[in-house]
Protein backbone atom coordinates (compact mmCIF):
# COMPACT_ATOMS: atom_id res chain seq x y z
CA UNK A 1 0.00 0.00 0.00
CA UNK A 2 1.71 3.17 -0.56
CA UNK A 3 1.54 6.28 1.78
CA UNK A 4 -0.75 8.62 1.89
CA UNK A 5 -0.11 12.62 0.91
CA UNK A 6 -0.39 13.56 4.75
CA UNK A 7 2.43 10.64 5.68
CA UNK A 8 4.47 11.97 2.51
CA UNK A 9 4.14 15.35 3.86
CA UNK A 10 5.18 14.61 7.56
CA UNK A 11 8.88 13.02 6.42
CA UNK A 12 8.95 16.04 3.78
CA UNK A 13 9.32 17.84 6.63
CA UNK A 14 11.76 15.53 8.13
CA UNK A 15 13.79 15.97 5.15
CA UNK A 16 13.50 12.61 3.68
CA UNK A 17 13.82 13.44 -0.31
CA UNK A 18 12.45 10.29 -1.38
CA UNK A 19 9.54 11.05 -0.04
CA UNK A 20 9.44 14.41 -2.17
CA UNK A 21 10.03 12.50 -5.05
CA UNK A 22 7.32 9.63 -4.77
CA UNK A 23 4.97 13.27 -3.82
CA UNK A 24 6.07 14.75 -6.82
CA UNK A 25 5.97 11.38 -9.21
CA UNK A 26 2.32 11.18 -7.82
CA UNK A 27 0.95 14.60 -9.28
CA UNK A 28 3.39 15.74 -11.43
CA UNK A 29 1.51 14.72 -15.01
CA UNK A 30 -2.06 15.24 -13.65
CA UNK A 31 -1.48 19.15 -11.81
CA UNK A 32 1.19 20.00 -15.57
CA UNK A 33 -1.91 19.13 -17.31
CA UNK A 34 -4.21 21.37 -15.04
CA UNK A 35 -1.84 24.22 -14.98
CA UNK A 36 -0.62 23.89 -19.14
CA UNK A 37 -4.15 23.47 -20.25
CA UNK A 38 -5.30 26.96 -18.76
CA UNK A 39 -2.17 28.97 -19.93
CA UNK A 40 -0.97 26.83 -22.97
CA UNK A 41 2.58 28.03 -22.25
CA UNK A 42 5.23 25.72 -21.55
CA UNK A 43 7.65 27.92 -19.51
CA UNK A 44 4.95 29.68 -17.43
CA UNK A 45 3.38 26.17 -16.60
CA UNK A 46 6.95 24.17 -15.28
CA UNK A 47 7.99 27.72 -13.64
CA UNK A 48 4.22 28.02 -11.54
CA UNK A 49 5.11 24.21 -10.83
CA UNK A 50 8.73 24.85 -9.61
CA UNK A 51 7.10 27.38 -7.42
CA UNK A 52 4.63 25.33 -5.87
CA UNK A 53 7.18 22.34 -5.44
CA UNK A 54 9.72 25.01 -3.70
CA UNK A 55 6.25 25.85 -1.31
CA UNK A 56 6.51 22.25 -0.38
CA UNK A 57 9.87 21.60 0.41
CA UNK A 58 10.14 25.13 2.39
CA UNK A 59 6.93 24.62 4.59
CA UNK A 60 4.89 21.68 4.38
CA UNK A 61 2.78 23.06 7.14
CA UNK A 62 0.93 24.94 4.69
CA UNK A 63 -0.23 21.95 2.62
CA UNK A 64 -3.76 20.59 3.65
CA UNK A 65 -4.55 16.95 3.47
CA UNK A 66 -8.45 16.21 2.86
CA UNK A 67 -10.15 13.59 4.88
CA UNK A 68 -8.33 10.65 3.03
CA UNK A 69 -5.09 12.26 3.42
CA UNK A 70 -4.58 13.64 -0.02
CA UNK A 71 -3.22 16.69 -0.57
CA UNK A 72 -4.39 16.87 -4.50
CA UNK A 73 -7.26 19.16 -3.92
CA UNK A 74 -5.30 21.61 -1.95
CA UNK A 75 -2.87 21.85 -4.63
CA UNK A 76 -4.97 22.14 -7.45
CA UNK A 77 -6.58 24.74 -5.11
CA UNK A 78 -3.29 26.75 -5.24
CA UNK A 79 -2.35 26.39 -8.60
CA UNK A 80 -5.54 27.96 -9.28
CA UNK A 81 -4.66 30.86 -7.68
CA UNK A 82 -1.09 31.27 -8.80
CA UNK A 83 -2.61 30.83 -12.74
CA UNK A 84 -5.12 33.74 -11.64
CA UNK A 85 -2.06 35.57 -10.50
CA UNK A 86 -0.59 34.87 -13.76
CA UNK A 87 -3.56 36.47 -15.96
CA UNK A 88 -4.05 39.23 -13.41
CA UNK A 89 -0.37 40.38 -14.41
CA UNK A 90 -1.45 41.17 -17.82
CA UNK A 91 -3.56 44.02 -16.27
CA UNK A 92 -0.93 45.61 -14.92
CA UNK A 93 1.14 46.08 -18.63
CA UNK A 94 0.40 49.27 -19.99
CA UNK A 95 -2.25 48.88 -22.67
CA UNK A 96 -2.08 49.12 -26.08
CA UNK A 97 -3.50 51.84 -28.34
CA UNK A 98 -5.55 51.61 -31.64
CA UNK A 99 -4.41 52.93 -34.48
CA UNK A 100 -7.85 55.21 -34.03
CA UNK A 101 -6.81 56.74 -31.42
CA UNK A 102 -4.26 58.57 -33.19
CA UNK A 103 -4.81 62.08 -34.76
CA UNK A 104 -3.24 62.45 -37.64
CA UNK A 105 -2.32 65.88 -38.33
CA UNK A 106 -3.93 67.10 -41.73
CA UNK A 107 -1.16 67.50 -43.78
CA UNK A 108 -0.34 63.79 -43.75
CA UNK A 109 -3.81 62.98 -44.76
CA UNK A 110 -4.14 61.23 -47.89
CA UNK A 111 -6.83 62.95 -50.44
CA UNK A 112 -8.62 60.19 -52.27
CA UNK A 113 -8.05 60.99 -56.17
Amino acid sequence: MSPTDYTLLKKIKSGDRPAFMLLYDRYWDSLYRFVFVRTRDKEVSEEILQNLWMKILENTDVIQTDDTESAKGYLLRHLHYRIIDFYNSYKKAPPTLSIDEFDIPNEIEMADS
